[in-house]
């Protein structure tokens, strides 16, 4: 009974990601599509488009490296060919819940298998949130590129989408500097809402068994600090060419449609708008990533062709998520259920 309602949860999941994006899809197209659109599709390049393909799986690999060093900052072991099978099942878990969620927990899942819970789950934050930082870091010169554009629409929905992406940074920036600063009061806050739910003794030995890892946590992560510096800068060097590697997509789309590569803006652009998929609204993103790519882009991107763009690209960096993480992934899961 488990079982099916989570293999009904996942299908809904698709569908309802699949259909918000092709009527994204289809709303863009309309308000964009002219003969232009047909000409530039005639005289497409289809080679900038292979490479923009492989320039996303290489991606995977960039991130499994990443994860491997990570792991080897814990004194554990990862193999790259272990650590890509996990990225890779893990884009398909992202795909498919809001603000890609889905894929942490399903790595560290998959972690625990080589390493200790706490440890797991360290690998897995540190991972994410060096993305963060680079996003943040990033995000001013989104913000400087097109500030004419977002503090002259401060009415607009696209300015209350950015403050409430913001706003969700700063919250969880917040959240976690606490956390590991005053983590007994998190353990107090939840053991007082456990005892109304569980009981007082089933809730104490929740608490004990989320203290226990807890702390295990946070000693992982002040190994990650104090003994593995090295690694760290390894890892931030692959987030860097991650993410160089992600935001280039776009470019080489344009290259394919006879545009200029706009790689400043491009690059700005995006970097905004991966603050706004933090926001949880629909799996995948769907929606808001079209949307908000196409308010962005159309600021330098030549409205005949502007919907294509964003068609190929979330063709490359979503549909082929779905696709072969739905593929790889599943079959990954299944075969270390059979095992257990």
């Amino acid at each position: 009974m488990e079982k099916d309602r989570k293999v009904s949860y996942i299908k809904k999941s698709i569908a309802l990601g699949i259909l918000i994006s092709l009527s994204s899809f289809v709303v863009i197209l309309y308000l964009t599509v002219t003969e232009e659109t047909v000409k530039a599709l005639v005289a497409i390049h289809p080679g900038y488009l292979i490479a923009a393909i492989i320039v996303h799986i290489s991606t995977w690999v960039v991130w499994s490296v990443k994860l491997k060093v990570l792991t080897g900052a814990t004194g554990n072991r990862l193999r790259l060919v272990d650590a890509l099978k996990m990225v890779v099942t893990s884009v398909f878990a992202a795909a498919i819940t809001p603000s890609h969620v889905g894929g942490e927990p399903v790595r560290v899942y998959m972690l625990t298998k080589s390493v200790r819970i706490s440890d797991a789950t360290a690998i897995i934050f540190c991972e994410r949130f060096l993305d963060l930082i680079f996003l943040i870091l990033m995000a001013p010169l989104g913000l400087f590129i097109f500030k004419d554009y977002i503090f002259h629409n401060l009415n607009s929905g696209f300015f209350a989408f950015l403050c409430l992406a913001v706003l969700l940074v700063v919250i969880a920036l917040t959240l976690v500097v606490s956390l590991f600063r005053r983590p007994e009061w998190y353990l107090s806050g939840l053991y007082k809402l456990l005892r109304h739910i569980k009981g007082q003794d089933k809730a104490k030995n929740l608490i004990d068994m989320v203290r226990e890892n807890l702390y295990a946590f946070i000693t992982s992560m002040k190994m990650f600090i104090t003994q593995g510096r090295r690694e760290l800068i390894g890892a931030l060097i692959c987030t860097v060419v991650y993410w160089a590697m992600e935001f280039s997509i776009v470019s080489l789309i344009l290259m394919g449609l006879d545009s200029p590569p706009a790689i400043v803006h491009v690059f700005a652009a995006q970097a905004i708008l991966m603050l706004f998929v933090l926001i949880p609204i629909s799996p995948g993103c769907s929606g808001v990533a079209e949307f908000g790519f196409s308010a962005l882009f159309a600021l330098f991107v030549k409205s005949s062709i502007l919907g294509i763009v964003v068609i190929l690209w979330r063709l490359i960096t979503y549909y082929q998520n779905l696709i072969v993480g739905g593929v790889v992934g599943l079959s990954i899961l299944k075969a270390m259920n059979e095992k257990r």
